[in-house]
């Protein structure tokens, strides 16, 4: 993995993880980011969802199961530390906290809390400050402080803390009603209306958008046609690397 570049702004790393495919490669992601911390923010794998794209929607991958991949790959880190995040359902966020331990391993920082610690801390942050901590911005970082000040817990100094986090997104096979009710990541519309990440970009099998077209909310019909603007949403390509 080549080196990264300085750049102005902070870069976040989101990898779609595939059973079989790159699954293998979470532990280096998270290598690669501790070494460019001057230029990575945090890491965000996200298990692979179907949205219409596949003839055979195989390949099911859980949130737990990814964070026992990820934690069989990284020495110290168990899958115990990676945690539900509070502002939505725990099937839908998971995460921990990792700082370079300073001999090429890692400490994971959610291994710093019990299961008390961790409700009282969850009391202390509100909703919109959940998705500035788990982004790793300044923000972030301040909101920690506190909270770790106000609970007592000896966060060590010295280094950088890399969030990474892991994001279960909903297909129709996969969805339900109780984790959209209780999303915080939504996609406004013109109505002003706050509507579900995964309820808005869901499809049916063939491809074609529910709730977008259902409502006039998107620009395509489907995840493979062209958009009002003639744009395509998917590119396919002979894997030569020629368009």
């Amino acid at each position: 993995m080549a080196a990264c570049r300085r750049a102005d702004l902070p870069v976040i790393l989101v990898s779609t993880v595939v059973p079989g495919t790159n699954d293998g490669e979470m532990g280096d992601v998270v290598r690669f980011a501790l070494d460019n911390l001057d230029v990575v923010q945090s890491i965000n794998f996200q298990p692979v969802a179907h949205f219409g794209r596949f003839a055979e929607n195989e390949g099911r991958f859980s949130l737990d199961a990814a964070a026992r991949r990820l934690a069989d790959q990284i020495e110290a880190l168990e899958p115990r530390d990676f945690l539900p995040v509070p502002c939505c359902s725990s099937y839908c966020q998971m995460s921990t906290a990792v700082m370079s331990n300073g001999d090429g391993g890692v400490l994971p920082l959610t291994g710093l809390l019990d299961l008390d610690d961790w409700d009282t801390l969850s009391g202390l942050v509100d909703e919109a400050d959940w998705m500035e901590l788990l982004a790793g911005t300044p923000v972030g970082h301040e909101t920690v402080e506190i909270a770790s000040s106000c609970c007592g817990i000896d966060v060590p100094s010295g280094g950088n803390v890399l969030p990474v986090t892991l994001t279960g997104f909903m297909d129709a096979d996969a969805a339900d009603v109780n984790r959209l009710d209780n999303c915080c990541i939504s996609v406004p519309t013109p109505d002003g209306d706050l509507v579900p990440f995964c309820a808005y970009n869901m499809t049916t099998e063939d491809g074609q958008y529910a709730l977008r077209n259902r409502h006039d909310w998107g620009e395509r019909d489907g995840v493979d046609e062209p958009s009002d603007h003639g744009e395509t949403a998917l590119v396919e390509t002979d894997g030569t690397g020629d368009d």
